[in-house]
């Protein structure tokens, strides 16, 4: 079955393809060369246009063999929606402390087309929203400060202890047996 079908864009394009036969992704090379200074985000272009089947989607995702290297792909992944029809083109940082030289042919990202499910979203107040474990928690709040206990009584409800010396002990005495007056965490 044929999701994607693939067209040059420039006279300096290598067709993405695959370095073995059951890999994931697709190699991508760059149609141009490109010199990116430390800590600089460029754009390379890939050389082709492409378009998907509605339902799927292409991920642009960094190698390891560059990216150990220091340069990387700051969105990544990258994607491409079905819709889309110009040339491809990939974000490339570059996080060394030196320079770094894209050249034409360069395999510099690969692509992974992959399958995108339908779904469906209803807008409600915020009011409306389940509650979570997680609640309103972000960035680093599922490191080791704290931890969540599902009440025994209210199971829709948690309850958060700060993690100290005496946590496990805590754990261990509470049973994990808690109800919603003896936090008040609600």
């Amino acid at each position: 079955m044929t999701v994607a079908k693939i067209a040059p864009a420039s006279p300096f394009c290598t067709l993405p393809e695959r370095a073995y036969q059951f890999d994931a992704g697709l190699d991508v090379f760059a149609a141009q060369s490109r010199l990116i200074l430390h800590g600089e985000i460029i754009a390379v272009r890939l050389g082709f246009k492409m378009a998907l089947e509605p339902g799927y989607e292409a991920q642009i995702r960094p190698r390891s063999s560059i990216a150990k290297k220091g340069i990387t792909i700051p969105n990544s992944p990258g994607t491409i929606d079905a819709g889309y029809r110009d040339e491809v083109q990939v974000l490339l940082q570059n996080t060394r402390l030196s320079k770094f030289q894209v050249n034409t042919g360069d395999k510099i990202a690969q692509m992974v087309i992959k399958k995108v499910p339908e779904v469906g979203i209803e807008i409600v107040e915020p009011e409306a929203l389940p509650r979570s474990m997680r609640g309103t928690g972000g960035f680093g709040s599922s490191g080791d400060y704290q931890f969540w206990v599902q009440c025994s009584m209210a199971p829709s409800y948690f309850c958060i202890f700060e993690k100290c010396e005496y946590w496990s002990k805590i754990a261990s005495i509470c049973k994990w047996s808690l109800t919603p007056c003896e936090q008040g965490a609600h």
